[in-house]
């Protein structure tokens, strides 16, 4: 056996339980995996050092805040290392097998069906809407033993709208804790740092109708305004006993570990959700109309189930009529189903008559797929990052986490709005409240980058959403070389591939910086930063074989492209994990029984790295059994049709974003 194999084995009661994917203290506790290895070689793609790009502070403007303590040692240390051994490959057999891997996880990695499905809407509640003389909203919740004939009745009165209440659910997955620049991709899949240099949102306020937001995260300091819970009808939402929330104004404002799409615009609260995720559109409505009242310019809903309701979607129209726009996630049961509030109004003909008041927003994964969880049809507007997607969690849940769904790709939406938003004031430009709420949507949906099938689609809407793009059609001068689709992938034997694409043109240099341990390494912030990997020009797709490197260290990978003097710059980054397993002494099988694996959210910053291979063995009997880790989710594993003592071993497969590693010599009897 490879004496760097680790074996570990305890005993808990009933279940396998998978550990999450933990970074590494010690470099004996990592092992190298079983990952394929890197395709063959084409003609070298590196010539000599890169020419003077610009200089970016720690991870680049406008509130990234990556942490440089300590980088300058580590700097000087890659730049006192022998040449890296660096082939430019094409095609790339272990990319495409680590890409299927990250696409498996996409698929896996949220429920099936809607929450809201789950829970029973409350029967004897009903919401009703008035509207003011002087045009405002009033909206209260009332019960009635039958609200459907009590609504009615009450329609019937000027002014009126009254449904019964129905159940929403906030559309996440659950975290697995993690932080740094190098993981976040989704700024790069936005293209946030170029279009921070001429917008970051500030002057713009994004209502988050949600859980509640945790105002004391160090990373959403000063970016969170008082608020409102729309569930007693009082002052507060500031804190989240659930999560949902704090992650979505993170993945808005962040400004610290994790940065938001729109670093200096402001969130307003809004509890409307329960501690469980759970809300009534009674309170949803309230909430909107308080947001819109106390100077909401977007909001945001991460939340939703396929009930269409009255009352709600007659608050979301007026909000719309008075100049907020409202971004809204479409969903997580991977079907066509309409899922409300994003599917309120929608025909793809509503985007140029004016009269669609959501913007709905699928989700896409780094490589431009679709994940199998996002909704599909007419109501899907535009598309955003929305798998594993790190942001903010309460201080008391660990401070960061990891998150997939639409729930995830509606707030990255919604600061990039923030973003177009405040580049419209500046500009100056005349117009009621709602024709800025009209425009700035036209504008996202007219700059997004085509997916898919060519043109508007059901899949991705009008495409993935661009920062760059949308303030250029507003007249920023905006220049973006970032490459939307760089990643990582660590695979076996210390041998790493990156790839990336560039705009045709620029003049491309990549610099790798690393540091000991799961940790993560600084991005480089100039040339002089970290070991010379690439140069060459863009326009293409680039793949990379870095070899000899250690798989017990972090890895940042900094591509600076430069075009017409602008310098851009893409950080991606690759660390060590290793695998925490736990599993019964014996268990009783059945027909039908299946093991429970659960990912557990350890103290230190974790990340989720691709596929986990259940390998079980029994004699000449061999089944394996694939599982995705997503915090601290369960998932469940067939048990084999074996008996008496079973051997398996845990493997991390090769990924985006991790190495590979195995935990071996677990040993469970079954017994029939």
């Amino acid at each position: 056996m490879d004496p760097r194999r680790i074996v570990t084995a305890s005993v808990c009661a009933g279940t396998l339980l998978v550990g999450g994917l933990v970074p590494v203290g010690a470099a004996s506790a990592v092992v190298p995996g079983a990952g394929a290895a890197a395709g063959a070689a084409a003609a070298s793609g590196s010539v000599g050092a890169g020419s003077a790009g610009a200089s970016f502070a720690g991870a680049g403007s406008a509130g990234t805040g990556e942490n440089s303590a300590g980088a300058g040692s580590s700097a000087q240390a890659d730049r006192d290392k022998p040449p890296l051994q660096v082939e430019e490959l094409n095609p790339v057999a272990a990319l495409r097998s680590a890409q299927s891997s990250d696409d498996l996880q996409a698929e896996a990695s949220v429920p099936a069906t809607t929450l809201a499905s789950i829970a029973p809407d409350p029967s004897d509640s009903l919401t009703v809407v008035k509207q003011t003389p002087d045009g405002n909203l009033t909206v209260t919740e009332v019960s009635a033993t039958n609200p459907a004939r009590t609504a009615r009745k009450l329609n019937a009165a000027p002014k009126t709208t009254a449904s019964p209440a129905k159940t929403r659910s906030i559309l996440g997955a659950p975290h697995a804790d993690g932080s740094a620049r190098d993981l976040q991709w989704q700024l790069n899949h936005v293209r946030a740092e170029d279009a921070w240099r001429a917008s970051t949102g500030a002057g713009i306020t994004i209502a988050v109708i949600d859980t509640g937001v945790d105002a004391a995260h160090p990373d959403l300091a000063g970016r969170v305004l008082p608020g409102y819970d729309a569930i007693r009808r009082r002052a507060g939402g500031t804190t989240d006993p659930n999560g949902h929330g704090t992650h979505v104004a993170g993945a808005i404002v962040g400004h610290g570990q994790v940065a938001g799409s729109a670093p200096d615009a402001r969130v307003l609260p809004v509890r409307a959700m329960d501690n469980s995720g759970f809300g009534s559109t009674a309170d949803i409505a309230a909430g909107i109309v308080w947001a819109v009242n106390n100077g909401a310019d977007i909001i945001n809903m991460s939340l939703g189930s396929t009930d269409a309701d009255r009352a709600e979607a007659k608050v979301i129209k007026w909000a719309f009529k008075r100049g907020v726009l409202v971004v809204a996630a479409v969903g997580n049961e991977g079907s066509k189903r309409k899922v409300y509030p994003a599917a309120y109004k929608d025909a793809k003909r509503d985007a140029q008559v004016k009269k669609d008041p959501v913007l709905g927003v699928g989700a896409v994964h780094r490589s431009g797929a679709h994940p199998s969880f996002s909704q599909r049809g007419k109501f899907v507007d535009v598309a955003a990052p929305g798998v594993r997607v790190l942001s903010t969690a309460p201080v008391g849940k660990g401070s960061y986490g990891w998150q997939s769904g639409t729930s995830m790709a509606s707030p990255i939406t919604a600061g990039v709005a923030a973003v177009a938003m405040s580049q419209w004031n500046a500009s100056g430009r005349a117009g009621s409240g709602k024709a800025r709420a009209v425009g700035v949507s036209s504008v996202l949906r007219s700059t997004a980058r085509d997916l898919g099938a060519t043109g508007t689609d059901k899949l991705f809407g009008s495409g993935a959403v661009d920062a760059v793009a949308a303030l250029a059609a507003l007249g920023a001068p905006t220049a973006g070389g970032m490459s939307t689709d760089a990643r990582l992938i660590g695979g076996a034997r210390g041998r790493a591939i990156l790839a990336f694409t560039t705009p045709a043109g620029a003049d491309v240099r990549v610099r790798l910086s690393s540091r000991g341990g799961g940790g993560g390494a600084p991005g480089a912030g100039s040339d002089a930063d970290g070991q010379h990997v690439w140069t060459g020009k863009g326009g293409r797709e680039v793949q990379l074989s870095i070899a000899a490197l250690s798989d017990v260290r972090s890895y940042t990978a900094t591509i600076f492209s430069t075009s017409n003097g602008v310098t851009s710059r893409t950080v991606t980054g690759l660390r060590p994990v290793q695998l925490r397993v736990w599993c019964p002494k014996k268990m009783k099988v059945k027909k039908r029984s299946k093991l429970k694996v659960a990912t557990l959210s350890p103290p230190e910053f974790g990340i989720p790295g691709g596929g986990i291979t259940v390998t079980f063995t029994s004699g000449a009997k061999r089944q394996v059994t694939r599982v995705v880790p997503t915090g601290d989710a369960k998932a469940v594993v067939p048990v084999p049709r074996m008996r008496g003592k079973v051997r398996f071993e845990v493997a991390a497969d090769a990924a985006e974003g991790n190495w590979p590693t195995t935990s071996t010599g677990h040993r469970v009897r079954l017994k029939r």
